[in-house]
C-alpha cells in the first residue's frame, strides 16, 4: 500500500509539472515598430523596423546597412516559437541572419513584441510595439 501511495504521488508531481507551462497570448494581426538589435561577441548593431503581420503572412522592413535586412513570406506560431519563411532571393554579401527567417523565440503582451534567435556566434532580437491593426 505504501508503494502504491508512492507511486500517486510522484505520478502527480510529474504530471503537474508537465502541465504547467509560460502562457504566451495570441500574437494579433496589425504592424508592430521599434529597433533590431544583433551581436557579433562584443560588437552590438541596431537599426529601425518595422514588421506586418497578416493572413499568416509577414512583411518587415529593412534598416539602414541592413540591420535588419528585412524579410516577407509565410509564419507558423507554435507555443512560444515562431517560424518565418522568407520567400526573397538574397545576395550573399551579407550575414543572412539579418534576414527575418528561421525559428524564434518570442513574447508578447498584447502590445510588446520581442522575437529572439541565437546564431552561432550572434544573437539576434526585435523589439517592437504594436502600432496598428486588430
Amino acid at each position: 500500500m505504501k508503494f502504491l501511495r508512492t507511486v500517486f504521488i510522484l505520478s502527480s508531481i510529474t504530471f503537474m509539472g508537465c502541465c504547467t507551462s509560460d502562457k504566451v497570448e495570441p500574437l494579433k494581426a496589425g504592424t508592430y515598430s521599434g529597433v533590431f538589435n544583433v551581436k557579433y561577441g562584443s560588437e552590438s548593431y541596431s537599426g529601425k523596423t518595422s514588421l506586418t503581420f497578416e493572413n499568416a503572412r509577414f512583411s518587415s522592413t529593412s534598416g539602414q546597412n541592413r540591420f535588419p535586412a528585412g524579410g516577407s513570406g509565410v509564419y507558423t506560431i507554435s507555443n512560444d516559437k515562431i517560424v518565418f519563411t522568407d520567400q526573397n532571393f538574397w545576395t550573399a554579401d551579407f550575414d543572412w541572419g539579418l534576414i527575418l527567417s528561421g525559428t524564434y523565440t518570442y513574447s508578447f503582451d498584447g502590445k510588446r513584441l520581442t522575437l529572439k534567435k541565437q546564431g552561432e556566434s550572434s544573437s539576434y532580437e526585435y523589439v517592437l510595439e504594436k502600432v496598428s491593426g486588430d
